[in-house]
């Protein structure tokens, strides 16, 4: 049987976005400039990351003890190069009109 493992990382999202959205909300009522609001994304990313490590190890696993694997990155490398290529790809499409208004 699979054992899903998903609430933990949508608990950690909610947690960093309602966080994040109650700072934007106290910036908006404050009036605050453009770098509070940039901060406030800042620290959700943060927070979020921060919270997803901590729920990592609270489950007994080690994240500090991972090493690099250069075979193992070889294989995905190898195996993965069309996934790389249609994200570029789709970057690239969606950046397009960015290019027309540039030149």
């Amino acid at each position: 049987q699979s054992y899903v493992q998903s609430k933990y990382v949508v608990v950690t999202r909610i947690i960093a976005f309602t966080l994040s959205n109650f700072i934007k909300v106290i910036g908006i009522l404050l009036g605050h400039s453009l770098i509070w609001f940039i901060g406030a994304m800042f620290l959700e990313l943060v927070l979020k990351e921060f919270l997803l490590v901590i729920t990592y190890s609270i489950q007994g696993n080690k994240p500090w003890k991972w090493k690099f694997d250069k075979e193992r990155f070889k294989y995905f490398l190898s195996n993965g190069w069309p996934l790389i290529m249609s994200g570029v790809a789709a970057v690239i499409y969606l950046k397009i009109d960015w290019l027309y208004y540039l030149f």
